[in-house]
């Protein structure tokens, strides 16, 4: 059985709001993130990748098409971002 192992704290900091109730995260590797708030007060940000919309119709033709026996050409993934 895998032990679980507590995560390091890579950084921490302090920050403010500013006069929009707005907080900026400096040196942010995402530019989206999901926040989940407690009812403690705590918030936890964790980063998140968005799906283009036309990737997103894309996959759903191509399973529609796949359920059918149509087998079309592949999907060029290079001109999409890794996620």
């Amino acid at each position: 059985m895998a032990t679980l192992t507590k995560p390091k704290i890579k950084r921490q900091f302090n920050a403010k709001l500013d006069t929009k109730r707005r907080v900026t995260i400096r040196g942010a590797k995402s530019e989206y993130y999901e926040i989940t708030e407690y009812d403690n007060g705590k918030l936890v940000l964790e980063p998140r990748v968005l799906v283009d919309p036309e990737l997103l119709k894309h996959i759903d033709t191509a399973v529609k098409d796949y359920k059918k026996g149509n087998k079309g050409t592949p999907l060029d993934w290079s001109k999409y971002p890794e996620i």
